[in-house]
């Protein structure tokens, strides 16, 4: 049984983090984003939000804020409400692919009625209104007056940036040019959450359950396909599928701030004309960035066919400079064949690793591995699942170890760390892949010939940076 002491404790956390962010937000002689407003990154409060101190109080505040509630809920109550939260995702799918933000941005301050909504949306304003109350319900969208509803700082977040006119009129253009977190998201509560409602049945069956074959996966069950995920997406049928994958990949960027990629790795330390392969790089978005901050490092951006052709144009758009010179090249490749590049300074895999299994990860790296040089350097960004107790390894790899969070609070922080946790479920889902902790991590790359000498926890983000040097040589980092 819980003591009062511990509800107590978990108070004067929050307390005490609360002051600690109103503080910073004093300092800046700006107030705290209204929950209620929708999202304005020019504010610059925004940018106090994004301060690791600050990130670091809100996280206190949301680990805290959830075991007090889990504490003093009753259980059955909580164990139906956790367990109806699919109905959450449904609802959001509905709202972005009903283009219900852009409607009300065009609305603007005083909302519009779910009629004028629906009649926009082309839908059913009863049935619209039952699923934008859900979401107002859970802080995404405002019910200003019975049945009139507005967008708030979280529901804004996912504008498209387009009239709504134009996105009804062309939808299968309408993540082109966008933020790409309205891809992201769609991409989540589509083929995501369909794939996760087959879990049970691929764990029930003996036949996919022991499997970690990428067609062995609750995806394929919902899809009713033997190809795996990348295969199907490629398909002519799914064009369009293909079209906000890519999208959306450039747009989980956003949930991190843009230069927490630069705040590991010491970048800006390799010599000029250094050679940074981004392998399954998407459209490279984070190399992109990267070489925004290092002009002189020459990138070469590997993936399949139909995404190189769609990393042209992104980094036409967002950096011709750099394929007008050259120090940007694309490359198709299959990451699974022998690495045709030699000369690598660094590999660099953003959320690569996570979409395998260990034995298909560790032939990723067995590549990576026989391409090396001497003085190359692997670059693993993903998210690393922390264990929720003390870990041998926490202080034998430099950077791995985290501040310990204060009791009663569980030691992974709890819902505050939770989306590691999500994406692992994603990733088993939709691929057979899995993120992981540590251990697994220096498992698959001992396998691989490749020793973890070094973890970048990076600031403003939930991944971090592992990095690692062929087996037997110094790290120099």
């Amino acid at each position: 049984m819980e003591s009062p002491s511990s509800l107590r404790q978990l108070s004067d956390i929050i307390s005490q983090a609360v002051t600690a962010i109103e503080a910073e937000y004093a300092k800046a002689s700006t107030p705290l984003p209204s929950l209620d407003a929708p999202l304005d990154p020019t504010n610059p409060a925004e940018a106090v939000g994004m301060q690791p101190s600050v990130m670091a109080s809100s996280a206190l505040i949301i680990a805290a804020a959830a075991q007090i509630s889990a504490t003093v809920n009753n259980p059955a109550l909580a164990i139906i409400n956790d367990s109806l939260l699919y109905h959450l995702s449904s609802c959001l799918r509905a709202a972005a692919a009903l283009n219900v933000v852009e409607i009300l941005r065009e609305a603007g301050q005083d909302g519009l009625h779910v009629k004028d909504i629906a009649q926009k949306a082309r839908t059913d304003p009863d049935k619209l209104s039952r699923v934008l109350r859900l979401l107002a319900t859970h802080h995404v969208f405002r019910e200003l007056t019975p049945d009139v509803f507005a967008n708030n700082r979280i529901s804004s977040v996912i504008d498209k940036g387009k009239s709504s006119e134009v996105l009804f009129e062309k939808p299968a253009e309408k993540f082109i040019g966008t933020s790409g977190l309205g891809a992201y998201l769609e991409h989540i509560t589509d083929e995501g959450f369909k794939s996760s409602a087959y879990m049970t049945d691929a764990l029930l069956d003996p036949a996919t359950a022991f499997s970690q074959e990428p067609t062995a996966t609750p995806f394929c069950r919902a899809f009713s396909t033997t190809a795996p995920i990348f295969a199907w997406l490629e398909n002519p049928e799914n064009k369009d599928r293909l079209v906000r994958f890519g999208v959306g990949q450039a747009g989980s960027t956003k949930l991190e701030s843009p230069e927490s990629i630069l705040l590991g790795f010491k970048w800006d330390q390799l010599p000029k004309d250094s050679v940074l392969v981004d392998v399954g790089g998407g459209v490279g978005s984070t190399s992109l960035l990267i070489a925004k901050a290092t002009p002189g490092l020459r990138i070469i951006n590997q993936d399949r066919a139909p995404v190189v052709e769609q990393a042209k144009e992104y980094w036409n758009e967002h950096l011709r400079s750099h394929v007008q010179s050259g120090m940007v090249q694309f490359q198709v490749h299959d990451f699974f064949a022998p690495q045709p590049v030699k000369n690598a300074d660094v590999f660099l895999l953003r959320q690569i690793i996570h979409d395998w299994p260990d034995e298909a990860a560790v032939r990723i790296l067995t590549q990576l591995r026989a391409a090396s040089t001497h003085d190359t350097k692997l670059v693993i960004v993903d998210q690393i699942i922390p264990y929720a107790t003390e870990s041998p390894l926490t202080n034998s790899i430099p950077g791995l170890a985290r501040p310990a969070p204060p009791a009663p609070l569980l030691r992974n922080m709890g819902v505050a760390m939770a989306v590691p946790y999500w994406a692992d479920i994603h990733m088993y889902a939709l691929l057979n892949g899995r993120e992981r902790t540590m251990g697994t991590l220096v498992a698959i790359c001992e396998k691989a010939g490749w020793k973890i000498v070094q973890v970048y926890h990076l600031p403003g983000s939930l991944f971090s940076e592992t990095i690692a040097v062929p087996n037997g040589v110094q790290a120099k980092i």
